[in-house]
């Protein structure tokens, strides 16, 4: 990488790092997050981007869930000196793209700070996937806008963009 001149600004953990109801595959992506945190270190990659898992069956389930997943990072993250970035996501239902977790800035602000607190040092923060913003039909002042108020927390871009079909995501987001 060094002898390329490669530099990474940010990498994408494993998703989904939940399974509801499936134990086993949740601890064995969790232990994967735990690798691509020392990955990130070996390579000076000083973000991993860590999908918040989206649920339409309420908010203070989504955020207990993830609350939990992400206070388990905490002492890798500080370990390995990688900062750990939530991403603004989406879920499909019935073929149409709603807001998932962190879709808003409110939201992601919230975790990222509630995060941050708890582990009593910046080790949290916010990737603005420019694509996920967009299925979400959010306009460009939408976006600025969101990108404005989440400010000091964002450490990281992703540009992902596909044709458009929600139903390439539908195994993934439906959980």
């Amino acid at each position: 990488v060094e002898n390329a001149g490669l530099v990474f600004s940010q990498m994408h953990a494993a998703f989904p790092i939940y399974v509801p109801d499936n134990e086993p595959v949740t601890e064995y992506m969790c232990m994967s997050v735990e690798k691509s945190l020392a990955v990130a270190a070996f390579f000076n990659c000083p973000a991993l981007v860590v999908h918040p898992w989206s649920t339409r069956k309420g908010k203070e389930m989504e955020r207990e869930v993830n609350l939990n997943l992400y206070r388990r990072f905490i002492p890798f993250a500080r370990q390995y000196g990688v900062k750990i970035c939530l991403e603004n996501m989406f879920n499909v239902l019935h073929g149409n793209r709603i807001e998932g977790s962190c879709s808003t800035a409110e939201d992601a602000c919230w975790y990222i700070e509630k995060l941050n607190e708890e582990a009593g040092e910046d080790l949290f923060g916010f990737c603005f996937d420019i694509g996920h913003a967009t299925v979400l039909h959010r306009d460009a002042v939408q976006r600025q806008r969101a990108g404005s108020s989440i400010g000091s927390h964002v450490a990281a871009a992703a540009i992902f963009f596909f044709g458009g079909d929600a139903t390439v995501f539908d195994g993934a987001a439906q959980q």
